[in-house]
């Protein structure tokens, strides 16, 4: 007769709380740098594209930097979606719980237990304590903004085109971004559009992950803006200079 599998032991709250705080300015940080990466990205691509058909011989070292920028902005998504992978016989929660990894899945894990929002509340209620009668409302601000967090993952992880941006990630990240494979698999790398997705997704859930762990409220839009201003400021005088005759 087979044994029954023993249930994971649950961490200790104090360990859960000390993660979920860790976890988001970790978070935080990567999605910033994904976030510059595709500013670049779009930057020198939107310019590029509107000056069909010249040649010139930088051409290629423009192309090696977009891919190096496509390569790092996958690499900075994939350990920000990483789920630990389990040994034979391990539940998934065992795995999670053993595991130090810092990532958007495993964040929106701890968030949905419910002694973690209880925590998180009880919290925010102390978020403006300069202003009488404000508890009730940063309670349901911080609530509403656990919500968003785990809705707009859930949302993605729901949709079909989330499910295959997520997986071709993966495929990435374990077929081809850690080995040289001689037959490497077919379709395994990610496309813009995909990693674009993904990185909205991580915008979208870091900051009402923010605000509720940290009563941080995040402008992520307004700090996108500026660092694709910033990339054009690179991008068009770069780009002008090797299409230049000159430089041909």
């Amino acid at each position: 007769m087979k044994k029954p599998r023993k249930r994971p032991k649950p961490l200790p709250s104090r360990e859960v709380f000390r993660r979920v705080k860790r976890m988001v300015k970790l978070v935080d940080r990567e999605v910033r740098v994904g976030l510059e990466v595709r500013a670049s990205l779009e930057a020198a691509n939107t310019i590029i594209r509107s000056q069909p058909g010249i040649y010139y011989d930088a051409a290629s070292c423009v192309s090696s930097i977009q891919g190096s920028q496509a390569m790092f902005l996958s690499l900075a998504l994939a350990k920000l979606f990483e789920l630990p992978h389990r040994s034979r016989g391990e539940t998934h929660a065992r795995r999670y719980n053993r595991s130090d990894v810092a990532s958007i899945p495993l964040l929106v894990r701890l968030l949905k237990q419910e002694r973690t929002r209880q925590h998180l509340v009880r919290k925010a209620r102390r978020w403006t304590p300069m202003l009488k009668h404000s508890g009730d409302k940063n309670a349901k601000d911080c609530g509403d903004a656990i919500a968003a967090a785990i809705g707009a993952y859930d949302a993605f992880r729901k949709s079909k085109a989330g499910r295959s941006a997520m997986r071709r990630l993966q495929l990435f990240r374990n077929k081809l971004l850690a080995h040289l494979l001689v037959t490497p698999p077919l379709r395994v790398r990610s496309t813009y559009g995909e990693l674009f997705r993904l990185m909205d997704l991580a915008r979208e859930v870091v900051a009402p992950a923010r605000l509720a762990i940290d009563g941080m409220n995040l402008d992520l839009p307004t700090y996108e803006k500026e660092r694709v201003r910033v990339a054009n400021v690179f991008w068009r005088p770069a780009l002008k200079a090797a299409m230049s005759k000159e430089a041909q």
